[in-house]
């Protein structure tokens, strides 16, 4: 039983450290999840406990660590959100599957659509009347994928406005450098050894109206066009992570300037995706 305990642990930690790149890292997600557990109201804490029997972070990195599964396919795919053909609003068209790799078509507006899709399942006190699995597993997606749609290299621009992420080359001492990997782990960049509780310390000095103007949107009875609201602003946040770092641009040659803007922009949008995921859960759980 311990080699089989050990041989499993051993293939999530292979399939975290594949997936790594794919998201906000460990560090960013954790701080996201970190930060949204901060806020949650008493209810949310008692239910998402309940549910999940664990804290938010614990699953932080869920899916990521288990995309490659197939029994997951069906929730798993969609990490990123893509524009519209002007850049600068949400694209709601149907994505294939074939381009996702998956047999599964990736929900209309990629993780925005997995946010929509469980807010319409769990909200309104529909929760209540689903399996508890199910139930967890919503909350799983969520925790992950509202972090991820804020990360500033998850907007699928079309390639006349910007090359894809994965394409958009950067330098570290005149070698390859992926942008989207940068910003990934951007929210951890020169910070080594912080704990989450520094984070939450140092970066989360949001006063209640700022955190406010984060939020609003959801409130609408149409939801997807308070998701669409919610999405300007990521796209706009996107933008300027390519005009901080243009194509080219040596990370080993950073300015302050540019390091301070890259860790204003990170803490930015991990701040509101935490603000945002808390949000969500204390309105689905809402007594």
């Amino acid at each position: 039983m311990k080699k089989i305990i050990v041989t499993l642990l051993a293939a999530v930690m292979a399939l975290c450290g594949v997936n790594k790149a794919m998201a906000w890292g460990t560090v960013g997600h954790n701080v996201a999840a970190y930060i949204a557990e901060q806020h949650l109201t008493p209810e949310a804490k008692e239910k998402c406990r309940h549910y999940l029997h664990h804290t938010l972070p614990y699953y932080a990195m869920w899916m990521d660590c288990w995309r490659g599964v197939k029994e997951f396919e069906a929730v798993n795919n969609g990490h990123s959100l893509k524009t519209t053909e002007d850049g600068r609003k949400i694209s709601w068209e149907a994505i294939p599957s074939s381009t996702m790799g998956s047999a599964i078509s990736t929900p209309p507006g990629r993780a925005m659509g997995h946010l929509l899709n469980a807010l319409n399942e769990l909200g309104n006190g529909n929760y209540k009347n689903l399996p508890d699995s199910l139930v967890r597993q919503r909350l799983i997606n969520m925790i992950h994928y509202v972090a991820d749609m804020h990360c500033p290299s998850h907007c699928g621009f079309p390639e006349r406005i910007y090359l894809p992420a994965s394409k958009y080359n950067l330098k570290r001492n005149g070698k390859f450098a992926n942008f989207h990997s940068f910003w990934d782990g951007s929210i951890g960049a020169w910070r080594k050894g912080w704990t989450l509780k520094k984070y939450v310390e140092k970066i989360d000095n949001v006063s209640p109206n700022e955190s406010k103007k984060w939020q609003k949107g959801l409130e609408q009875k149409d939801l997807q066009k308070g998701i669409d609201s919610w999405g300007k602003g990521i796209i706009a946040r996107a933008h300027r992570a390519y005009a901080i770092l243009p194509e080219g641009t040596d990370l080993a040659k950073l300015t302050k300037e540019q390091k301070a803007q890259v860790h204003e922009l990170a803490d930015e949008s991990i701040l509101i995706g935490g603000y945002r995921l808390a949000y969500v859960l204390n309105t689905i759980f809402k007594e």
